[in-house]
C-alpha cells in the first residue's frame, strides 16, 4: 500500500515538472529564434531645439545663412564726435599751479606719472624705490623704443594749457586736479618721448602733428574724443586739422560741430565771421554709379590744401561744390585713382 502511494507521488511530480519546464525555455535565452533580417536606419543628425521664449526674448532657431545684402554702411558711433568750435577770447591767465600733478590717488607708492610708466611698458619695470627706472616703452608720437624712465615725459594728449583755453579755465581746483590725474581714459596720460612732448608743448594739432604720420588717425580720434568728454571747445584751425588728420585712417570717422551752449569769453580783437564746417568725413549710402566694395565717404569741405594724394580713402562721394578738383570727370565720384 505505500509502495503503491509512493509511487503515485513520483509520478504526480513528473507530471508536474514536464508542465512548467516548457513555459520557461519560451523566455530563455539560449532557446534560438528566428528573427528577420533588417537594414541598419541611419542615424538621425541631432537637431537644433530652441529654449523657451519668455516675453521679450528672441527664439532661438536652426536656420540657414541668409544671402549677402546689400545694406548701407553707417559710422561706428565709437567714432563719431561733435565738437565745440569757439575762438579764444580774453580769459583768466593760466597758471600750471593750478592744475596740480602728479598726485598719488591710491597711496601705493606711484603717482599718476608712475602709474603711466607701469602701465605703458611691455615688460615688468625696475625701480629704485618708488620711482620707476627701466622699462621697455614705445615712445608714440615717434615710433621709438626707449627703456630708461628718465628719456620719458608724460603728456597731456590735451596739454593743460590747451584745456585751460578750451574752457578749463572756468572749473574749480577738484575737477583740475581731477583733469591732470585721469587715469580712467589710458589715452589721456601718454609716456612719450621727452623731445617729442617739448617741441608739441602746448599746441593744438593745428600747429603741432606727430612726426610718426601712421599715428595721426589715433591723435586725431584721441583729441576730439578727449575734448568731447570735458567738454571742451576746438578752435576753427583745430577742428580743421582734426579733419584732414582722420583722413588718414583706415576706417571712417565723424566729425560735426556741436551747438555752442558753454561759457563764453570776451573777444580781445573784433575778429570777423568766418564760415564754419557743418559735416566732414561721414559715411552715406552707396551711389548708384559707385563700387559697393570700396568705401564711400561724403566729404563737403576740406582743408585748403589737401589733395588726392593725401587722403587715405579712394571713391568717395563728392557733393556740392568741389575746389580741390577731386572730381575731375564729374562723375560724383572723387580720387577714383
Amino acid at each position: 500500500m505505500r509502495r503503491t502511494l509512493a509511487i503515485a507521488i513520483l509520478l504526480a511530480l513528473v507530471a508536474c515538472t514536464r508542465a512548467v519546464v516548457p513555459m520557461a525555455t519560451q523566455t530563455s535565452p539560449q532557446e534560438p529564434t528566428s528573427t528577420p533580417l533588417v537594414e541598419p536606419s541611419p542615424t538621425p543628425h541631432p537637431t537644433a531645439t530652441p529654449f523657451p521664449v519668455g516675453p521679450g526674448d528672441v527664439e532661438s532657431q536652426a536656420s540657414e545663412v541668409p544671402e549677402a545684402t546689400s545694406t548701407p554702411i553707417r559710422v561706428n558711433p565709437g567714432l563719431s564726435f561733435s565738437l565745440i568750435v569757439r575762438e579764444i577770447g580774453e580769459i583768466p591767465a593760466y597758471d600750471r599751479d593750478d592744475w596740480r600733478h602728479w598726485i598719488d590717488e591710491d597711496g601705493d607708492c606711484q603717482n599718476a606719472r608712475g602709474e603711466v610708466l607701469i602701465g605703458e611698458s611691455r615688460v615688468p619695470v625696475s625701480f629704485d624705490g618708488c620711482r620707476v627706472v627701466s622699462g621697455d616703452w614705445l615712445g608714440l608720437y615717434t615710433d621709438t623704443v626707449v627703456t630708461s624712465a628718465s628719456s620719458l615725459d608724460i603728456d597731456h594728449m590735451v596739454p593743460l594749457s590747451n584745456a585751460h583755453r578750451s574752457g578749463g579755465w572756468t572749473w574749480d581746483s577738484d575737477k583740475k586736479r581731477e583733469y591732470a590725474n585721469d587715469l580712467d581714459d589710458p589715452d589721456h596720460l601718454i609716456a612719450v618721448t621727452a623731445g617729442a612732448n617739448r617741441s608739441k608743448g602746448d599746441k593744438g594739432p593745428e600747429e603741432w602733428k606727430p612726426p610718426d604720420a601712421t599715428y595721426w588717425c589715433e591723435y586725431a580720434i584721441d583729441w576730439a574724443r578727449i575734448k568731447q568728454t570735458w567738454n571742451l571747445s576746438v578752435t576753427q584751425a583745430e577742428f580743421n586739422a582734426l579733419v584732414l588728420m582722420v583722413t588718414t585712417c583706415d576706417v571712417p570717422v565723424g566729425l560735426t560741430i556741436a551747438t555752442d551752449s558753454g561759457p563764453v569769453a570776451i573777444p580781445s580783437t573784433p575778429t570777423p565771421v568766418q564760415p564754419t564746417v557743418t559735416s566732414t568725413v561721414m559715411l552715406t549710402q552707396p551711389v548708384s554709379n559707385c563700387d559697393p566694395s570700396y568705401p564711400t565717404v561724403c566729404i563737403p569741405r576740406f582743408p585748403p590744401d589737401l589733395d588726392c594724394g593725401e587722403i587715405r580713402f579712394r571713391r568717395f562721394q563728392v557733393t556740392g561744390r568741389d575746389p580741390h578738383g577731386f572730381d575731375r570727370d564729374r562723375n560724383g565720384i572723387g580720387c577714383e585713382s
